[in-house]
Order: C-alpha cells, then sequence, then structure tokens
C-alpha cells in the first residue's frame, strides 16, 4: 500500500486523492530516523508494517544538524501542521491515529493531538517508549489518559510498563507491544581461545546519561587492581563531555581500550562477534527497552546491565541486572574473576524471521483493530 509523508524538513507533500479503495487509513504522528535511537527506528519500524495493509499518513519529524533552539522550533511547527492534518483526515473520513508519546514537556504536543483527536472521533493508539513518566507520576500523562478515555488504546514495550501505566494512571487498554530487532544469522558467534582475555563492550549513543563514564572509570578501576581484560567502545558521542571520556580511556590504556566509533550494519554484527559481554551502564531515566540489549542477546552476547525499564525483563538468565553502579563493577569483577561463568550463559534461540512476521502482524492487530 502506498503511504503519504508531511515530513518537515525533508521537502515532502502529502498527496490525499484517490483513497477510496484503500481497506484502512491512518495518520500517524512520530519522530523518525535520524536520529536514530531505539524510538525513531521503532516508529519507523510499524509505520512500515502498517503500510503492507493500510494506507498511512505519516507527519513526521527528523532531526538534522540545527541546533537544539531550531528543533524544538521545528517540533511546535509539527505540532501546528499536525493539527490541520488532523481535522482535514477525519473530515475525509480517515478514522483512525497512531501517535507515539513524547517525554518531558513534550507530552503537552501529544496531550493537544489526543483532545483534538478526541473530540473528532478518532479511534486512537499510543505507543509508549518512555519510562521516565512511569517511575513517578506525570500530571500531563495523567491529562492523556483521561481525555483519550476508552478511544485511546496504550502499547507498552514490557509487562512492568503496563504495570506502571495502570497502576499510576488508571489507564484501561494496555497492550503489551515488545521492541523488535533483526539479527544478522550470517554471523556465527567466533571460538574464543581458553587463556584469551574477556572482551568487554560499549555499544550505543555515548554520553553520560547512558553510562560512558561508569564504564570508563571501572575500567581504569580494575586494571589498576591487575586483571587482564580488553574494552571495546563503540557509537557516536552525543558531546564534548563524552569525547573527552572516550580519548581519555583510550589515550591512558592504549593497549586495552579501543574506540571504533560509530558502527551500522554488517560493523555493529563484528562488533558483537568480537565482544564476550555487553555492558550497559545506562542510568537515562527515559530507557525502556533498548534494542541493543536485545541485539547483543539475539547474537549470543551476554548483557551486564543497570535495572532500568524493560531490561530485566529482556535479560533474564541470559545475563546479569544490577541495581547500581558500584554493583555493576563488582559484577565485572566477578566475570574476571571465573570468566567461565561468561561461557556457561545460555543463548537464546531464535528464528529471526518468524519473529519478526509475527510481530508485523501484532502491530496491525493492535492498531487498525482497535
Amino acid at each position: 500500500m502506498r503511504h503519504h509523508c508531511l515530513t518537515l524538513g525533508a521537502g515532502g507533500e502529502q498527496d490525499l486523492e484517490d483513497q477510496a479503495s484503500q481497506p484502512e487509513r491512518l495518520i500517524a504522528l512520530g519522530v523518525v530516523p535520524p536520529p536514530l535511537t531505539g524510538m525513531t527506528a521503532m516508529t519507523l519500524a510499524v509505520l512500515n508494517a502498517l503500510e503492507d495493509v493500510g494506507d498511512v499518513y505519516r507527519v513526521t519529524l527528523s532531526k538534522g544538524l540545527e541546533s537544539p533552539r531550531l528543533w524544538r522550533l521545528r517540533k511546535t511547527l509539527l505540532l501546528l501542521s499536525a493539527t490541520t492534518r488532523v481535522i482535514l483526515l477525519r473530515l475525509r473520513g480517515v478514522r483512525r491515529m497512531y501517535l507515539v508519546a513524547e517525554s518531558g514537556w513534550g507530552l503537552c504536543r501529544t496531550l493537544i493531538h489526543v483532545l483534538i483527536g478526541r473530540v473528532l472521533g478518532y479511534r486512537m493508539v499510543i505507543h509508549h517508549h518512555v519510562f521516565g513518566y512511569l517511575n513517578a507520576t506525570s500530571r500531563l500523562l495523567a491529562l492523556t489518559v483521561t481525555v483519550g478515555g476508552k478511544r485511546l488504546r496504550h502499547l507498552v514495550l514490557c509487562e512492568s510498563m503496563r504495570d506502571a501505566l495502570v497502576g499510576l494512571y488508571g489507564a484501561e487498554d494496555v497492550e503489551v507491544l515488545p521492541n523488535v530487532v533483526e539479527v544478522r544469522e550470517a554471523f556465527s558467534r567466533r571460538r574464543k581461545a581458553p587463556n584469551d582475555p574477556p572482551i568487554f563492550g560499549f555499544l550505543g549513543n555515548i554520553s553520560v546519561e547512558k553510562g560512558i563514564d561508569v564504564f570508563c572509570d571501572w575500567a581504569f578501576r580494575l586494571t589498576a587492581e591487575g586483571y587482564e581484560f580488553q574494552v571495546l567502545i563503540a557509537g557516536p558521542c552525543t558531546n564534548r563531555e563524552s569525547e573527552g571520556i572516550v580519548a581519555r580511556v583510550t589515550s591512558c590504556l592504549p593497549e586495552r581500550a579501543h574506540y571504533l566509533g560509530p558502527v551500522i550494519g554488517d560493523e555493529k554484527w563484528r562488533f558483537l562477534d568480537s565482544i564476550d559481554v555487553l555492558v550497559f551502564p545506562s542510568s537515562y531515566a527515559h530507557e525502556a527497552d533498548p534494542l541493543v540489549v536485545q541485539e547483543a542477546l539475539l547474537f549470543g552476547v551476554p548483557v551486564l546491565a543497570l535495572r532500568r525499564g524493560c531490561i530485566a525483563e529482556r535479560v533474564r538468565e541470559f545475563g546479569w541486572v544490577v541495581e547500581t553502579a558500584n554493583d555493576l563493577g563488582e559484577g565485572w569483577r566477578s566475570l574476571l574473576e571465573a570468566p567461565t561463568i561468561i561461557g556457561s550463559v545460555p543463548r537464546i534461540h531464535d528464528d529471526s524471521e518468524s519473529r519478526l512476521r509475527g510481530w508485523r502482524g501484532r502491530v496491525r492487530d493492535l492498531i487498525l483493530d482497535s
């Protein structure tokens, strides 16, 4: 099926003609890559799944190299454009709306869209990728849930999110739709020599919020204690502070710490193939269901992570989840003292094609049958 785009900053225009033959029509509001984050990647995946069976009017936004102030301005322009499209498309018979919940003050935009959608009689589905407003009550989200009422279905990423959304906000129609990743099966895990030092990896957008300072601090500390290991860091640095942290560890530990820069496509799978443990020390307040954790687990790499969002439900017996940064360091030390533990972690047996096909089918059922 065709999709129709109104993408701010991308020069797209929307064609609204000749829609009568389509079985389902839906307006979708959200941010898609770039930037590439778990939320934007999954928003794009949802839209692609819907377009296989329906006619999707996208009102989307992508971030370029503009300043934070200009980015906020463009988000405001998106609100105005989206509001206009929501009204016009409802007058033309479109009756479904898919939107992604924002965080912080961005929830004001989400609330406005839900309010307009409720007044116009849309059947709405809101996708939650943020855990921050589930750790503590948000008045904006409370208003959004109340305004949407029974015309608003909530999609969450795990059981913990569902329990929190129901418990804190009294949401009624809540369905679990975990994030999904595609794993390159062409790669097979390397065979490690018994005496090789273990390799611990950091992969993702590199920032203090994502824990690069914790990762590097423990690399220094465990090196000083005499343990033998290697560290690999991959991903884009998000600011000068993170660049400085990475530069310091690679310059001070040149034989042990290596920075590969951003890795995408096959480079990402080669990175995962080269490490023994993925360390995920994120303290990001909105961390929910990080794709990199799933990618590592499905690729056969155990994960050592801080407890955030849905991570514990994903890792289970395939790694280790701890409460604090100090606990994470102690866990890292324990693995160095008994490295055979790393190889004893079970591997997830996965049929990637079947899993992706099932996920796309569930997306359509939950959004088009709401």
